[in-house]
């Protein structure tokens, strides 16, 4: 046999539940969301080129890559003052880089984070920063090579110097 106050027993637990519910959410996910915003933010889109000079390319770029102080928290008040700096020199030789040299010059400027892990990519004609198959070892010598190099690496490192 079943209680006639059964029915409103089991809502009232029901309700509880629901309300745990929520407010479990509400202090797991509010806060979260406001650590975590940032991460998630999109960079501003970028205003595209009209097909100008590369000294007009290179300063389209240069005032693209001033948002990532808004976007990349890893940069302090010491740090972004830096990086500004670093951009308003390579500003005033935006004519006379080409695209290669303002990726380095962006790419050391970004390094400025500091993090580790905050780059620029495709500055350098789609070209991003790749990695050489290199370990490098401190011996009595000085700096070398600890490994030999593969036969691509020698090959490619012929081509490209003279």
């Amino acid at each position: 046999m079943s209680n006639p106050g059964d029915g409103h027993r089991w809502r009232r637990w029901l309700k509880r539940g629901a309300l745990a519910v929520f407010a479990l959410l509400i202090i797991l996910v509010l806060p979260l969301t406001l650590i975590l915003y940032p991460v998630f933010k999109p960079y501003p889109a970028a205003v595209s080129s009209t097909g100008g000079s590369l000294a007009g390319n290179n300063a389209g770029d240069l005032a693209h890559l001033r948002n990532m102080q808004q976007i990349e928290r890893s940069f302090t008040a010491q740090f972004s003052e830096a990086f500004g700096q670093a951009l308003d020199e390579l500003a005033a030789r935006a004519s006379e880089l080409d695209r290669p040299e303002l990726a380095m010059g962006a790419a050391k400027a970004v390094a400025l984070a500091q993090n580790g892990h905050t780059n620029v990519l495709g500055l350098a004609g789609g070209q991003g920063f790749n990695a050489v198959p290199l370990r490098l070892g401190w011996f009595a010598d000085g700096l070398l090579s600890s490994a030999p190099l593969p036969s691509i690496v020698i090959s490619w490192a012929r081509k490209s110097w003279p």
